[in-house]
């Protein structure tokens, strides 16, 4: 699978457990991971969005872009060379045409066509009458290195797969109120309703798997590695990891099932 952008050939390529942690670790993936998006002020009994919506009134999941060019000698916790990194984004940005790396992701946009997710309030509705709070959308990504071989081009993108939402409560009017309302429904201090994000064409979809399968193969690699070692329960972050990774992978082998009997030969991916 080839992506074209601007006459230029990229072909996506999964990564290594560090250096997906190196790309997740960049500033600018901060605000594609964790954003706020909705808050609920209750003496005034009104909701503010904080995020710009579509016109059906849903929160959309752009692409992550991360130009990295690590440093020599650091495979095993990559380290971005940050020179030789800006030197890559003027090359890059040369080649497929655009003048900044918004306009990148709105080529790629175009590719991978951008997902987007209603907000769920209904979940944290009971909190209306008791509490002030601010609605916080997590969003989980696959990451795919970008390569261009024969021009030595490469940049990394994170492509949207799961979202979650976790209300952060920011005031109490009624303190014994809250406190009866929690204990009724003590899920509310931990509730993080999760989405699995759909893929809207082949191309989102067999990016993002190729990227899952090389990850789920590297995670169960670790679990098999600590049951080998001894251990019988595995690390919580690993087991939810893998859980989370099968999860999206049925998913988007569902939605592959589904859409075949729909789908002819295979087109190239074009962007201008």
């Amino acid at each position: 699978m080839k992506i074209t952008l601007n006459k230029v050939e990229f072909e996506p390529l999964a990564v290594s457990e560090p250096m997906r942690d190196a790309i997740m670790a960049q500033p600018q993936m901060a605000n594609a991971t964790w954003r706020d998006v909705w808050h609920w002020d209750m003496e005034a009994q009104s909701a503010k969005t904080l995020v710009t919506l579509t016109q059906t009134g849903a929160v959309p999941l752009p692409n992550g872009l991360v130009f990295f060019v690590p440093k020599p000698g650091t495979e095993d916790a990559p380290q971005r060379a940050d020179q030789s990194s800006q030197k890559m984004a003027g090359r890059i940005l040369e080649a497929v045409g655009t003048r900044n790396p918004v306009e990148l992701l709105r080529a790629l946009a175009k590719v991978l066509m951008l997902p987007q997710k209603k907000l769920p309030l209904e979940p944290f509705a009971p909190l209306n009458d008791v509490a002030s709070y601010t609605l916080k959308m997590h969003v989980d990504h696959s990451i795919v290195q970008m390569r261009c071989a024969s021009r030595n081009l490469s940049f990394y993108m994170a492509v949207p797969g799961q979202v979650a939402f976790h209300a952060d409560v920011t005031g109490v009017k009624d303190d014994e109120a809250y406190e009866a309302l929690v204990a009724e429904k003590p899920e509310l201090k931990t509730l993080q309703p999760r989405f699995l994000v759909p893929p809207r064409n082949r191309a989102n979809r067999d990016i993002r798997a190729m990227a899952l399968i090389h990850r789920a193969r590297t995670l169960q690699a670790e679990a098999q590695q600590r049951q080998s070692g001894g251990e019988e329960v595995l690390p919580e972050a690993l087991r939810m990891s893998l859980g989370m990774v099968q999860a999206e992978l049925r998913m988007l082998a569902q939605s592959a099932q589904k859409q075949a009997p729909q789908q002819a030969k295979p087109k190239p991916i074009v962007a201008v």
